[in-house]
């Protein structure tokens, strides 16, 4: 990145744009939040004007600026290409090179990230049904499950299979009305699906530091649902604004466009407070509160050892739980917001092996996308009331069996 604030993807010269604004590559897939932008850099600047290689218009620095989102993530396939550096004189020199994986690396991840995307909307669909069908799962908390499934289950369709798309494809395909939308979408079906965990840990909480006043608060379950997606809508609605598809040199790419570099940072910081820092901050203080609660408590009536074994093996399986929820929320994103705010504030560590980045790049899509799994197994397949209730309408579907 140049002082003027010209990033270009690695190995690839920049394109010609017109207007004054603010270039954002990629799309955006943001679990994401998915869900990457590629590190930038020069390629050719010379008295203040960024050329580009296939044609003689240039930008005047002074003017535009180059930059790119946040959350971009399919901007990925800019690493499997190679360009042409410009000299002193303006002259395009050899210096190219290739940093795309092997083919069987690309092979495996593809079929990851397909089973990933699978695994998602299967296992968010079936905890839509049973908790919506079933006898035995009436949890006080059941609507903020079907919302976190419903959220779960969106992010799998609008942004799971964006990202694996365009990562194979190297080009957006769709239509250009179709950028700005899917950009929101998948702005929204994360963002509810973090509220939606923050609001069932904090439900949590109430619950056990205040039973009484919680049951009378429990009708308003509804109006906090629409709060979350209200809130959500309006985090996410910024991408219906600086959201647009281009296409340069025939090749059409799905991004965000900004005013400026220091609103795309702003951007940055406050999506990652908002839909990481806090959030987990929040899980890991109201579930640490409502661990210590459960293991103080003992079974109700006099002593008795097999009973007293069981209510010990219960709040032990409760309190696994809520850890493994902090656990998996802090560690799937992790590594993706940290990798976003190095390529925002400091993009040339990522150039300095623009390789090795795409490979933690997948690893960390990877780890964001396993949260949409791990949501159905941790609220749902570990409950014994719901595995119930999933063999009884099983044996509904499926009535004869072999």
């Amino acid at each position: 990145m140049s002082a003027d604030g010209v990033r270009c993807p690695p190995g690839k010269s920049c394109p010609n744009i017109t207007g004054k604004e603010s270039l954002t590559w990629g799309l955006d897939s943001s679990w994401t939040t998915g869900v990457l932008s590629t590190a930038f850099s020069m390629t050719s600047l010379k008295d203040g004007v960024l050329f580009n290689n296939n044609t003689s218009s240039t930008i005047n620095l002074s003017d535009y600026n180059a930059s790119y989102s946040r959350y971009n993530s399919n901007s990925i396939n800019d690493w499997n290409t190679s360009g042409r550096g410009i000299n002193a004189s303006g002259n395009a020199t050899a210096a190219e090179e290739d940093i795309s994986l092997s083919p069987g690396a690309e092979a495996t991840f593809i079929v990851l990230f397909t089973l990933t995307i699978l695994f998602s909307i299967v296992g968010n669909i079936l905890v839509v049904i049973v908790f919506t069908r079933g006898r035995r799962c009436r949890t006080d908390i059941r609507p903020f499950l079907i919302n976190l499934a419903a959220a779960d289950l969106i992010k799998a369709l609008f942004c799971m299979p964006f990202t694996v798309i365009y990562t194979m494809m190297e080009r957006w395909i769709f239509s250009e009305p179709m950028c700005p939308l899917v950009l929101f979408m998948q702005h929204l079906s994360v963002s509810a699906s973090v509220f939606t965990n923050m609001a069932i840990g904090i439900d949590r909480f109430l619950v056990v530091t205040f039973p009484l006043k919680v049951r009378m608060m429990s009708r308003r379950i509804w109006y906090i649902i629409c709060m979350i997606w209200v809130c959500a809508v309006g985090l996410s609605s910024v991408q219906l604004v600086v959201g647009r598809a281009i296409t340069v040199a025939n090749v059409t790419y799905c991004g965000e466009f900004w005013s400026s570099q220091p609103s795309r940072k702003t951007f940055t910081i406050m999506h990652t407070f908002f839909i990481y820092i806090i959030p987990l901050v929040i899980l890991s203080v109201t579930y640490t509160i409502v661990s210590r609660v459960l293991w103080k408590r003992t079974a109700p009536g006099n002593a008795h050892e097999g009973r007293d074994l069981q209510h010990l093996n219960a709040k032990r399986k409760k309190i696994k739980m809520l850890v493994l929820v902090v656990i998996m929320f802090g560690v799937s994103w992790l590594p993706l917001h940290t990798f976003f705010l190095v390529l925002d504030f400091k993009p040339e560590l990522i150039q300095q092996d623009p390789h090795l980045s795409k490979v933690v790049y997948y690893i960390a899509c990877l780890l964001a996308m396993s949260n949409s799994c791990a949501n159905p197994i941790i609220y749902g397949f570990t409950n014994d009331s719901f595995r119930a209730d999933l063999a009884a309408l099983c044996t509904i579907w499926f009535p004869f069996r072999m």
